[in-house]
């Protein structure tokens, strides 16, 4: 039987997304490869010698895009990414892509409806993110929602995007 999740569970569930992925933001930008962040799926891209790896945060997924290699360098990403993040990784799991996340949360096949930053946007949200510094990113644990809270405002300040939030309050209405 179905177990269908309850608005607290949900709620939880969305704090956890927005931890993790402020989380995996901080630690995927450590090792050091070239990402892009999906910020409405919680989605890191990470281009890897092995291919690319995506994270998806909303359930804590591995994902190995493309590339041979599909044990030794994963296992060794996973084991480094699950050290730093400790009990906070719900679960860890390698499986084949099917295509790319769009800005709603869907797959699609079509690379160019995927939500992209530039490089550049993106060095300068991690840095945000951490405070403002691009080297040594360390980002406070009992604070992330309100960093990422911060960096949306300020995103939002340079160059107006749709707001989300009708979404969300018709989401809690139900």
């Amino acid at each position: 039987m179905t177990k269908y999740p309850t608005q607290e569970s949900k709620n939880k569930r969305k704090a956890h997304v927005q931890f993790m992925s402020t989380e995996a933001m901080k630690n995927i930008y450590e090792l050091g490869y070239p990402f892009e962040y999906f910020e409405g799926s919680c989605q890191f891209a990470i281009e890897t010698p092995i291919g690319v790896i995506d994270y998806f945060g909303i359930n804590g997924t591995w994902v190995v895009r493309k590339g041979q290699d599909r044990g030794k360098g994963i296992r060794k990403l996973k084991q480094y990414i699950k050290n730093k993040v400790g009990d906070l990784m719900e679960k860890v799991k390698v499986v084949k892509c099917a295509g790319y996340l769009d800005k709603d949360g869907n797959i699609t096949n079509q690379i160019k409806q995927a939500m992209h930053f530039t490089d550049d946007e993106l060095a300068n949200l991690a840095a945000e993110v951490a405070g403002g510094k691009v080297v040594n990113v360390v980002i406070p644990p009992e604070k992330p929602k309100q960093l990422l809270d911060k960096v949306r405002e300020e995103s939002f300040q340079e160059k107006p995007k749709k707001k989300t939030k009708s979404n969300q309050s018709w989401m809690n209405k139900k």
